[in-house]
């Protein structure tokens, strides 16, 4: 049995709460409300960048790969995973 399984690919990355308590601006280091959207848009695009550069999207695949394989062979035949066209 050939099977093909989609790459993997990270759904939602979520800061969770995010909440300024207090918003003052220094003397020297006025922060705009503008600015701060552009540095957690920043935050976020670099957390996505690092999360999908680590091998967890890697470490998805194997797994689901191996779980189907487990779940294949235990009822009595053999997959060979195929990658999807165009890769």
């Amino acid at each position: 049995m050939a099977a093909t399984l989609p790459p993997p690919k990270l759904l939602s990355l979520d800061m969770g709460a995010f909440q300024i308590t207090r918003d003052d601006d220094g003397w020297w280091n006025k922060v705009s409300a503008a600015d701060r959207e552009t540095v957690v848009r920043e935050l976020q695009a670099t957390a996505r960048a690092q999360a999908e550069s680590s091998g967890i999207l890697e470490e998805a695949r194997a797994s689901a790969q191996q779980r189907i394989r487990e779940i294949v062979e235990r009822n009595g035949a053999v997959v060979e995973f195929v990658p999807p066209a165009g890769m």
